[in-house]
């Protein structure tokens, strides 16, 4: 769209919406206002009259319009006072661009859309009709005060006043926790001894609370900050703060501020550095500190780590036994640490190979690493993921429950990716020889080639049948030779490569296809921990089987003549009624 074209769109549309005094922007004034919301490069100023005020709209067109929304500035930006949805740089936000879908062919009327929406955003705010939009915004405006302190903080929120710890290092407060279990755990162990400990408070606003933030060039005074916070209190919360405050004695204290949201578990999380504190704290009726200093806390807490980067709190305490920590298993144990499990326990005796570095979640940097796969996954997530407990034991799984060192019983869930059906067979029967002390079991593996992977739960719904188990057992009638029911390679067939001999045997396949079965199995993992499966299915999905058959290998019928929604639709029907384990039930 050509220049002419757009000054035609931005002057039609201002005096579509009443802007008087319009006129161009320069270069230079268009360099003059904030280039962080796109690089702009035409513009029209003009003037309107909103609530019995002149103020100056700008109009402005950023260099990849008309693939997106114009930007608007107000001026002066506090004309009505600090109201919603206007930064102190005078952006007026009035469109979320998330999932936006525009129509260049159609761009006028995207602008003056666009326009519209921002006088109405600009209206509301001055009529003070949306001060409660203040709730989801305050960090916004709290984080632009002058002489702002930053903290990392561990509290978790709740709605009752509280004592929280808060770690000093000279006048710099570097962490604040409700205890120090919760940094160290962060911290994958490490701890604060070197810091200075001491006592804050914590003190939850209503639900429903709007605070007006205040002027990021003024900010609060003393007084003004524990007016307004107490104002918010009831009887009942401002008499037990109070009682807190009797603990706190120092010449300068922290209190923590809550905001709740009206809506879902977000919230404000911020502080107020109290300067010449005397004998009684300014929240127990004391006289006015000396001066005040607003903090803006980094959160770091459970609460809003898990959800926010997907991940289900609900799961959090429960613990997972992983057997075998390949290619599949070490992508499975990553992705149950960043799916929300905080509890992992990993078995595996063996080390890392540098001829699978390619489909192994661990690279070729830790190659020279001492230790096993299941050691190495251990301090990998470790140093990856906060809030994690993760246990090594190299060993093989059948010596390790032999011998004591893992007992099945202790966990909420086993996950075996060892590819081995022999040993993978032998939990099961384990298992199934008192189900009600064991918890569930899945299995998963992948085929060779990619040309599919697996899930199969055993022991979640232990009053019906379905079990690895039946997956080994021939049907009523079928005489054919051991083999796995589920495969879609032919019975018979040997996929095993080596470059080595014996010694180096592998069966090919890629790391997608190890991804693919890993991320099945933590979805399979969530649902039956969760209630959302209360059977035992079995989970088949299709790859791709062109490197397979160019090989010269043959694929089953079940492969050739089911699509994967078939399979998920027929998930429950291979139980065997002629199985040891479960027979069917």
């Amino acid at each position: 769209m050509s220049d002419t074209s757009m000054h035609k769109i931005l002057l039609s549309v201002a005096k579509e919406h009443g802007l008087v005094e319009t006129s161009f922007l320069s270069a230079d004034e268009l360099a003059d206002l904030p280039q962080h919301h796109g690089t702009l490069v035409q513009g029209i100023r003009g003037d309107i009259e909103i609530e019995d005020r002149i103020v100056s709209l700008f109009l402005v067109l950023p260099v990849s319009a008309p693939c997106c929304l114009p930007f608007i500035f107000m001026r002066p930006w506090d004309a009505f006072g600090l109201i919603p949805h206007v930064d102190t740089d005078g952006y007026v936000c009035f469109m979320q661009n998330e999932g936006l879908i525009l129509d260049p062919n159609r761009f006028e009327e995207v602008v003056s859309t666009a326009l519209s929406k921002a006088i109405k955003q600009v209206r509301t705010g001055a009529k003070r009709e949306n001060v409660h939009d203040f709730i989801a915004e305050f960090l916004s405006y709290w984080n632009l005060q002058k002489d702002l302190l930053t903290t990392g903080s561990f509290v978790d929120p709740n709605d009752e006043p509280k004592l929280v710890q808060v770690f000093v290092q000279g006048t710099k407060y570097s962490y604040v926790c409700d205890k120090e279990a919760d940094l160290r755990h962060y911290l994958s162990g490490s701890d604060a001894e070197h810091l200075t400990q001491r006592n804050a408070l914590y003190v939850p606003l209503p639900i429903g609370t709007a605070i007006i933030p205040p002027n990021p060039d003024i900010g609060w005074s003393p007084v003004e900050a524990t007016n307004i916070v107490l104002e918010c209190l009831d009887a009942r919360t401002r008499k037990k703060t109070a009682k807190l405050c009797r603990k706190l004695t120092k010449q300068d204290e922290l209190v923590i501020l809550y905001l709740p949201q009206t809506t879902g578990n977000g919230g404000a999380l911020f502080g107020l550095k109290y300067h010449g504190v005397h004998e009684t704290h300014p929240f127990a009726g004391g006289p006015t500190p000396a001066s005040l200093t607003p903090v803006r806390l980094l959160r770091h807490d459970r609460s809003l780590l898990l959800p926010r980067g997907g991940a289900n709190v609900e799961l959090h305490d429960k613990r997972i036994l992983v057997v075998g920590c390949g290619s599949v298993g070490g992508f499975l144990s990553v992705e149950l640490a960043r799916s929300g499990f905080g509890h992992l326990t990993l078995v595996d005796f063996d080390g890392l190979d540098g001829v699978n570095v390619f489909r192994h979640v661990l690279g070729i940097e830790h190659l020279n690493e001492k230790g096993c796969k299941a050691e190495l996954l251990v301090r990998y997530i470790s140093d990856s993921i906060p809030y994690m407990d993760v246990t090594a034991i190299p060993d093989r799984i059948e010596q390790a429950i032999n011998s004591g060192t893992v007992d099945l019983s202790r966990f909420d869930l086993v996950i075996t990716a060892l590819g081995n059906p022999a040993t993978e067979l032998y939990l099961n029967r384990l298992v199934g020889e008192d189900p009600t002390r064991f918890p569930p079991l899945i299995f998963t593996w992948v085929e060779a080639f990619g040309i599919g992977w697996h899930v199969q739960v055993s022991n979640n719904a232990r009053e019906e049948g379905g079990c690895l188990e039946c997956l080994y057992t021939n049907l009523p009638g079928d005489h054919s030779d051991l083999h796995c029911r589920a495969s879609f390679a032919k019975a018979g067939q040997e996929f095993g490569q080596n470059i080595s001999g014996c010694s180096g045997l592998f069966v090919p396949y890629g790391s997608a296809t190890a991804i693919h079965a890993a991320l099945l199995a933590v979805e399979t993992a969530s649902d039956v921990l969760t209630g959302q499966e209360i059977r035992n299915p079995q989970l088949s999905v299709k790859g791709r089987s062109r490197a397979f058959t160019d090989a010269g290998f043959t694929l089953t019928n079940r492969y050739l003549k089911r699509t994967n929604d078939d399979l998920f639709e027929q998930r429950y029907a291979y139980s065997n009624p002629v199985c040891a384990v479960c027979g069917g039930r």
